[in-house]
């Protein structure tokens, strides 16, 4: 919790404390909808995550003196993505592909299935649906695939699809198609279901920080 809060923290101030709970921005309940989601837990979970801001007071994530983007997501396949690989624009040496093993022994949803009509395929992708994967990136996503002579992203077609990564397989049945993902999100960053493997076997909130953001340094913001 205390390194969501951290992150969280670090990306209002990023975006110069203008932020909104979609996700052009960050997503985020109100104490209304905390209230239904958390049920009988609210009053526990909610004092968790004031003593967590409470703890951590004033700390920002920062790279170089400089505050730094902190991309988080629900759960990666088994690995982080570099930013430039989902995201347009150039590298950043914080935001690289690392090791997330433990995504797939907490995330209860780890694999998921979503399938698709072949007649609903073939509409969405202008009258046929003939697909080849040309490339994937190191951590498993899908970079390149191409479906009927044109060349898609592995961000694109799950943007498309609404699919949970671009970490996807694709499995032909009599009539349909299933798409097959692992983990959830855009991968780049810091993993949630990750973060908390790693503070169930013990690790402590900034060395969790440090590994998901590579070589940044946690500052208490003036």
């Amino acid at each position: 919790i205390k390194a969501q809060v951290v992150a969280s923290r670090t990306f209002v101030y990023s975006r110069l404390l203008s932020v909104d709970n979609t996700t052009n921005t960050q997503v985020y309940l109100d104490d209304e909808k905390m209230k239904v989601s958390w049920d009988e837990h609210y009053e526990e979970y909610k004092e968790k995550v004031k003593k967590a801001i409470k703890e951590t007071k004033g700390e920002i994530i920062m790279y170089q003196g400089e505050c730094i983007s902190a991309l988080f997501y629900s759960s990666s396949n088994g690995k982080s993505e570099n930013v430039e690989n989902y995201f347009i624009g150039s590298a950043k040496p914080y935001l690289v592909s690392v090791d997330s093993h433990w995504d797939e022994s907490y995330d209860p949803h780890f694999l998921k299935e979503k399938e698709f009509s072949k007649t609903s395929l073939k509409q969405m992708f202008n009258g046929s649906f003939n697909y080849q994967i040309l490339s994937y990136y190191p951590s498993g996503r899908i970079q390149t695939i191409k479906i009927n002579n044109q060349n898609y992203t592995g961000r694109q077609v799950r943007e498309k699809l609404q699919l949970a990564s671009s970490d996807f397989t694709i499995v032909e049945k009599s009539d349909s198609y299933v798409f097959k993902t692992k983990g959830s999100g855009h991968g780049v960053g810091l993993s949630q279901y990750g973060a908390q493997g790693m503070a169930r076997e013990g690790y402590d909130y900034q060395q969790i920080l440090k590994h998901y953001y590579q070589g940044v340094e946690i500052s208490k913001n003036k």
